[in-house]
């Protein structure tokens, strides 16, 4: 009868050790991915960080244009203007639609016509 009770008592003691043993094992292996994925993240901002200032340095406008004449022979490349560009009325657009123009975005729609629009 005692070594009922003593089997009673010991085997779920043994049982809560091990799985508080392998929880705290899990909470390691947590805790170590995380510093991993904080260290990943931190080098990947840096690396970020160094791109977006090389961006800006590469596309400085005053390099760009250099670079423009360097290789204008090349590339030739041109200063975008309006007057470069056709007239709206030169587009092709389908029976049915008419331009609108956007104010707020500064583009160009084509729009169907509503069925009172074409009779």
């Amino acid at each position: 009868m005692r070594v009922k009770h003593l089997l009673l008592v010991f085997l779920p003691v043994v049982g809560l050790a091990y799985w508080v043993t392998h929880e705290s094992n899990k909470t390691r292996q947590s805790i170590k991915q995380v510093k991993s994925l904080e260290t990943q993240l931190r080098d990947d901002s840096q690396r970020l960080e160094f791109l977006s200032v090389e961006w800006e340095y590469l596309n400085r406008p005053d390099r760009l244009e250099a670079l423009v004449e360097r290789y204008f022979d090349q590339l030739r490349l041109v200063e975008a203007h309006v007057t470069r560009y056709g007239e709206v009325e030169s587009i092709p657009f389908y029976d049915g639609e008419e331009v609108i123009y956007d104010q707020e975005s500064g583009l160009l729609m084509a729009v169907p016509l509503s069925p009172t629009d074409t009779k």
